[in-house]
């Protein structure tokens, strides 16, 4: 199987949106959404790293975020690696989580 190989990293979900449809994401090992924002984070100087999400391939950046976030809808693997559960995407409540807790 692909995802056996060595170095290969494989994330294979159902669209939360859409259940006729399935997504599988293949990237090397090295890359990842947790990666990328831990990079993000260091190169910033950041104290922390709020991430938001709503399906599988989500679930590793939400566990290494300081705080995960997800709107309403999100899988139950996305809800599960979250601290956070917020109302849905279709209402806007990423903007609205942000302007309320961050924007001073």
């Amino acid at each position: 199987s692909l995802c056996k190989v060595a170095g290969i990293r494989c994330v294979f979900y159902r669209d939360i949106y859409d259940q006729n449809n399935y997504y599988l994401e293949v990237f090397s090992r090295s890359a990842s959404k947790s990666n990328g924002a831990a990079q993000i984070k260091e190169a910033l100087g950041a104290d922390r790293l709020v991430a938001f999400g709503d399906n599988d391939n989500d679930i590793d950046l939400l566990r290494a975020a300081d705080v995960g976030v997800v709107v309403a809808g999100a899988s139950p693997g996305a809800r599960q690696a979250a601290d956070i559960v917020i109302g849905s995407n279709e209402k806007d409540a990423v903007a609205t989580w942000i302007a309320q807790n961050w924007i001073k």
